[in-house]
C-alpha cells in the first residue's frame, strides 16, 4: 500500500548506515519506479575494492534488495568506483 511504500526508504537508508563499510562512501543515491517495483541505484567509492564487494553481499544477504547487481569497478585515482542497483522487497 502507499503507506507501506512511504516508510520504505527511510528504513532502507537506516538499514544502510548500519551496514555499510567504514572505508566505503556512498556518493549517490537514486530512487525510481521500474517494473512496478521501487528500484535503487546506489554509487559507491572506497580505495579497496573489496570493501564494495562486501558492500554488496550485505545488501543482497541481508534481504534489503533484491535482483542485486553491480557494476565492474572503475579506478579513478585512488579510489574504485561501483555502482549497484537492486529492488525493494
Amino acid at each position: 500500500t502507499k503507506r507501506e511504500r512511504k516508510n520504505q526508504i527511510p528504513t532502507l537508508l537506516n538499514q544502510i548506515v548500519y551496514i555499510v563499510p567504514k572505508s566505503v562512501q556512498l556518493t549517490k543515491i537514486d530512487n525510481k519506479e521500474k517494473n512496478g517495483k521501487q528500484h535503487i541505484t546506489i554509487t559507491a567509492q572506497s580505495t579497496q575494492y573489496e570493501q564494495l564487494a562486501y558492500f554488496k553481499a550485505k545488501l543482497k544477504n541481508n534481504g534489503y534488495l533484491q535482483n542485486v547487481v553491480s557494476t565492474e569497478g572503475k579506478k579513478e585515482g585512488e579510489y574504485v568506483d561501483t555502482t549497484t542497483e537492486g529492488d525493494l522487497p
